[in-house]
C-alpha cells in the first residue's frame, strides 16, 4: 500500500519568472521581483535556502520538481507569497511531463569585455580596436592647479565628487596643444560629456582660446568653480553662455543663499546654465538647505546635494548616507542594472579623469593607468581594460560583500568606500 501509494503521489513544477532575480550566499538568500520591488529574505533557513539554491542553479532555470510529500508548510507558504506578488507558480506535473521552457536571466554583455581574448601570453586584447572607442563616455579634466583660496577640504574633497583642488607645489597646468589634441582623439568615439576643473579654471592661462576650442567639439560640457572664485570673475561668464555648458558652483557650509541666489540670477542673466553643488556634512546642513528651498522653491532645480566626509562625521553618513534594506527595495532596480552591477563598476566604467600633469585615473583614488602628454588615449582605455582595476571593482570580489546576497542591488563601489575605507556602507 505504502509502495503505491508513494508512486502515485502527484508531482508538481515550481517556478520563478524570467524578471526574478536570485542570489543565495551562504546561510542567506534573496528573491527579488524587479518589477515590482517584491522582496523574500531568508537568513539561516537551511529549506529555503536549498529551494532557492536549487531553482537558481544554471541547470534547473528557474523550475523544480517537486513531490506532494515535499510541499512542507514552510514551502507552501513560500509558494503563496511568490504567487501572490507574481513572481513565480506551481503548475501540477500531470499538464505536461516534458519541463516547462523558461528562460532564467543570466548576465552578459553585447560585446566588450566577452570579446576579451588570450593571446597566449596572459595579456588580453580586444577583437576590434575600434571598439575600444566605445568605452570612453566621460571625461574630467584637471586643466590647472592653481587657486588663491586656502580651503580646508582642498585636500579631500575631490576624492569623494567632482571638485576643485589646487596644489601647494609645482604650478602646473595641461597644455592647450595637448587639449586640443585630445578633442582630435575623441571626436571619433562616443565622448559624451567632459568635465572641466581646475584649480581656479579662470586662471587657466589660455581660458578663452580654451572655451573656444571646446565649444567647436559639440560635446556637452560641465565646468566647475568654487563660489569663492566665482565673485571675482563674473565679466567671464558670458564666455560659458550656450546650450552644451553648464556651470557647477561648488559651496560649502555655511551657506549663504541670499548671495547665492543673487549669483544664480546673474549666471542666468549671461545665458549660463548653472547648478550650485551643495557639500554636505551634517544633519544641520540639510536642514539649512531644506529651509531655503521652501521659501524658495524655484531654486529647487539649480541645487543638488552631495555628502562629503570630513573624517569626523561618521554618524552623519550612518544617518543619511549609509544604505538600508529598504532603500535597496525602494531603489526598483532593473535586472539589466543588477546584472551590469555584477560585470561592471557603474560609477567608474567608460570614465577617466585626467590630471593637470597629464595623468590618467579611472579613479581618482586608485593608481593613475597612464599619462596623457606621451600616450594617446585610447591606448589608456586599452591598458583599463587588459589591466586596471577601477572599471571592474566590483561588490561581490570585496570582502564583506562577497558574502552578501544584496551585493549586486547595490550601488557600485564608490569613491565613498575608498574614503571610509571600507565596503560596507550598509545597515543591512
Amino acid at each position: 500500500m505504502n509502495s503505491k501509494k508513494n508512486t502515485s503521489q502527484k508531482e508538481f513544477w515550481i517556478y520563478l519568472h524570467p524578471y526574478v532575480y536570485v542570489s543565495v550566499k551562504f546561510s542567506h538568500a534573496i528573491l527579488y521581483n524587479t518589477l515590482n520591488g517584491f522582496l523574500l529574505d531568508y537568513r539561516n533557513n537551511p529549506e529555503m535556502i536549498r529551494l532557492l539554491k536549487k531553482l537558481n542553479s544554471d541547470r534547473n532555470l528557474y523550475v523544480i520538481k517537486i513531490g506532494e510529500g515535499s510541499l512542507t508548510p514552510g514551502i507552501l507558504q513560500f509558494i503563496r507569497k511568490v504567487r501572490d506578488s507574481f513572481s513565480g507558480d506551481i503548475m501540477p506535473v500531470s499538464y505536461g511531463e516534458t519541463k516547462p521552457i523558461n528562460f532564467k536571466p543570466i548576465p552578459g554583455v553585447q560585446y566588450g569585455y566577452d570579446d576579451l581574448i588570450s593571446n597566449g601570453r596572459g595579456k588580453r586584447n580586444l577583437l576590434a580596436r575600434d571598439s575600444i572607442r566605445d568605452y570612453l563616455d566621460v571625461l574630467a579634466v584637471y586643466i590647472n592647479n592653481e587657486c588663491n583660496q586656502r580651503c580646508t577640504f582642498c585636500s579631500f574633497v575631490f576624492r569623494q565628487c567632482d571638485h576643485c583642488h589646487s596644489s601647494n607645489g609645482k604650478r602646473e597646468e595641461l597644455s592647450l596643444d595637448i587639449i586640443k589634441r585630445l578633442m582630435d582623439e575623441v571626436k571619433s568615439g562616443n565622448v559624451s560629456n567632459l568635465k572641466i576643473l581646475g584649480g581656479d579654471i579662470f586662471r587657466y592661462s589660455q581660458f578663452p582660446a580654451l572655451v573656444r576650442l571646446l565649444d567647436k567639439s559639440g560635446l556637452q560640457k560641465e565646468y566647475y568653480i568654487q563660489g569663492l572664485n566665482l565673485k571675482s570673475n563674473i565679466s567671464k561668464l558670458k564666455l560659458l553662455s550656450g546650450e552644451k555648458n553648464l556651470l557647477n558652483i561648488l559651496e560649502h557650509s555655511p551657506f549663504n543663499f541670499c548671495e547665492l541666489s543673487g549669483i544664480i540670477e546673474e549666471c542666468k542673466g549671461y545665458g549660463v546654465k548653472v547648478k550650485v553643488m551643495c557639500l554636505i556634512e551634517t544633519g544641520r546642513d540639510l536642514e539649512t538647505i531644506a529651509d531655503f528651498l521652501e521659501r524658495f522653491p524655484l531654486y529647487e532645480n539649480d541645487i543638488s546635494l552631495i555628502p562629503i566626509f570630513n573624517g569626523a562625521n561618521i554618524d552623519f553618513f550612518e544617518n543619511y548616507v549609509y544604505l538600508t534594506r529598504e532603500s535597496i527595495v525602494d531603489a526598483k532596480s532593473t535586472l539589466k542594472e543588477i546584472f551590469s552591477r555584477s560585470l561592471i563598476n557603474t560609477n567608474n566604467f567608460r570614465r577617466l579623469s585626467i590630471s593637470c600633469d597629464g595623468s590618467v585615473f579611472s579613479n581618482m583614488n586608485l593608481q593613475k593607468i597612464g599619462n596623457i602628454n606621451t600616450t594617446d588615449i585610447y591606448s589608456i582605455v586599452e591598458t583599463e581594460l587588459n589591466y586596471g582595476s577601477g572599471w571592474r571593482k566590483l561588490r561581490k570580489n570585496v570582502v564583506p560583500c562577497n558574502r552578501c546576497p544584496y551585493n549586486a542591488l547595490c550601488p557600485s563601489i564608490s569613491n565613498y568606500e575608498f574614503v571610509l575605507k571600507r565596503y560596507n556602507l550598509c545597515q543591512i
